[in-house]
C-alpha cells in the first residue's frame, strides 16, 4: 500500500472518502466487475456518494500517474 492514501470509513454507509490520491484515476467496481464510479482526482480529498449502492463488497482501484495501481476492498 502506498503511503498517504486513506480510504474511509470502511464499512461505508452514505459517503466514501479517499485522501491523498490527487492526480490519480479512481474506479470502484462491484463484485461482478461493473464500474460504479470513475473519476480523475483533482483535489487532495475525493468524496463518493454511496447511498444507492447495495450492501456488499466493492473494489477501489487507484491508478497512479507513474502507471502503478493499488486495489483495496471496502464493504457497505
Amino acid at each position: 500500500q502506498r503511503k498517504g492514501i486513506s480510504i474511509y470509513p470502511n464499512p461505508v454507509e452514505n459517503e466514501l472518502t479517499i485522501e491523498g490520491a490527487q492526480g490519480s484515476t479512481i474506479k470502484v467496481y462491484d463484485v461482478v466487475g461493473r464500474i460504479l464510479y470513475k473519476s480523475v482526482v483533482s483535489t487532495h480529498q475525493q468524496t463518493i456518494n454511496t447511498v444507492n449502492w447495495e450492501r456488499g463488497t466493492y473494489l477501489v482501484e487507484i491508478l497512479f500517474l507513474d502507471g502503478k495501481r493499488e486495489v483495496r476492498n471496502i464493504v457497505k
